[in-house]
C-alpha cells in the first residue's frame, strides 16, 4: 500500500513540475497538476495541501544542491587548478546537476514565485560574482561582475533549456564558462 501511495505521490510531483515548467508557478492550477497525473483535486490534496507546498517540496532538493555546488565553485582550492582547467572542473561540478534538476532550475530562474525566490536567487547570483572575483587578479568592478553572473545565468536557462542531450549540454556549458572566465579567447 506505502509503495502505491509513494508511487501517486512522486507522480503528483513529476506533473506538477511539468505544469510549472510548461505555464510557469502562477498560471499553473492544482486542477491542472490533478488532471495531468490522473487523479482527483481532493485526491492531490491529501498528499499536498497546497501549490507552494507542492512547490517546495519539487525545488528543494534542487535548490540545496545548486547551493552546494555554488559555494564549491568559490573555495580557494579550485585556484590550485589552472586557468586551462578551471572551466572545465567548473562543468564537471555543474553538469551533472543541470541535468538531473533542468527544469526545476528553469523554473527556479525563469518562471518560478518570483517573490518568494528572489532571496535565493540573489544568493546564488553573489556566490557568482564571488567565483568571478576568484578567477579575476584585475578585479573587474563589481557592477560588470553582476552582469557576468546574470549573462551565465541565462545562458545557462537558454542552453538546459534547449537541450536534453548531457554531452550537448556539457559542451556547451563548458563553453560558455570558459567564455564567462576568459572571454572570447577562452572559446579559442
Amino acid at each position: 500500500m506505502q509503495v502505491l501511495k509513494d508511487e501517486i505521490r512522486n507522480g503528483i510531483m513529476q506533473s506538477a513540475l511539468e505544469e510549472f515548467y510548461l505555464y510557469g508557478y502562477d498560471k499553473t492550477s492544482m486542477n491542472a497538476i490533478a488532471k495531468r497525473c490522473g487523479i482527483s483535486k481532493s485526491n492531490l490534496y491529501n498528499y499536498f495541501p497546497s501549490k507552494e507546498y507542492l512547490y517546495d517540496a519539487i525545488m528543494e532538493p534542487a535548490m540545496t544542491k545548486l547551493r552546494k555546488v555554488a559555494y564549491s565553485l568559490t573555495d580557494k582550492e579550485i585556484l590550485r587548478y589552472s586557468k586551462e582547467e578551471r572551466p572545465q572542473l567548473m562543468t564537471s561540478m555543474l553538469q551533472p546537476l543541470l541535468v538531473e534538476y533542468r527544469k526545476q532550475i528553469v523554473v527556479l530562474l525563469q518562471t518560478g514565485r518570483k517573490e518568494k525566490d528572489t532571496a535565493f536567487i540573489a544568493e546564488i547570483t553573489e556566490v557568482l560574482v564571488q567565483c568571478f572575483f576568484t578567477f579575476d587578479e584585475h578585479k573587474m568592478p563589481k557592477k560588470f561582475a553582476y552582469v557576468l553572473t546574470h549573462m551565465l545565468m541565462e545562458g545557462i536557462v537558454k542552453i538546459i533549456s534547449e537541450t536534453s542531450d548531457e554531452k550537448e549540454i556539457s559542451q556547451q556549458i563548458s563553453a560558455l564558462f570558459r567564455y564567462h572566465v576568459y572571454g572570447a579567447s577562452g572559446l579559442a
